[in-house]
């Protein structure tokens, strides 16, 4: 019977996953974290750090300096980063190795349409750099000094 609950549990957890997957273009890649994006919103001397907060959110790290500065650094929560998480706690459930299995392989496909993804970028001349961090200085007045990805 427990079995049979847990196996109820799972795949309501997995269903409620698979619902809330991002689009195709979200997975390709966040264009906040284009090039371009962070060109056109993030201008030095100019853009606060509300302003940055408002674009980007809550930041993975914060780091104050002895000047009076600060930096924030972002982090893309790709497609694969949420089947990673999901597969941890899978891995906690007894017996639910099929779905562990489902899911590393999810995430090995999540792989290959980024490796895919990028080469059609290239192939169709689109030489803006996506990363996956973003890395904003701020000078002591929070505004914008220096971004890197």
């Amino acid at each position: 019977m427990n079995k049979s609950v847990l196996a109820i549990a799972l795949s309501t957890c997995l269903l409620s996953a698979c619902s809330s997957t991002p689009s195709m273009s979200s997975i390709t890649g966040d264009e906040r974290f284009s090039e371009s994006f962070v060109r056109a919103h993030l201008i030095k001397d100019k853009t606060t750090l509300a302003e940055v907060a408002s674009l980007y959110g809550e930041p993975e790290s914060r780091n104050n300096y002895s000047d009076g500065s600060s930096s924030l650094t972002y982090r893309k929560r790709t497609t694969r980063d949420q089947l990673k998480s999901l597969y941890n706690l899978v891995d906690a459930i007894p017996g639910a190795d099929s779905a562990k299995s489902a899911l590393a392989q999810a995430s090995n496909k999540t792989y290959d349409l980024d490796k895919a993804s990028s080469s059609l970028k290239e192939l169709s001349g689109n030489k803006d750099h996506d990363s996956n961090y973003l890395s904003v200085t701020f000078d002591k007045n929070g505004i914008v000094r220096s971004w890197s990805q």
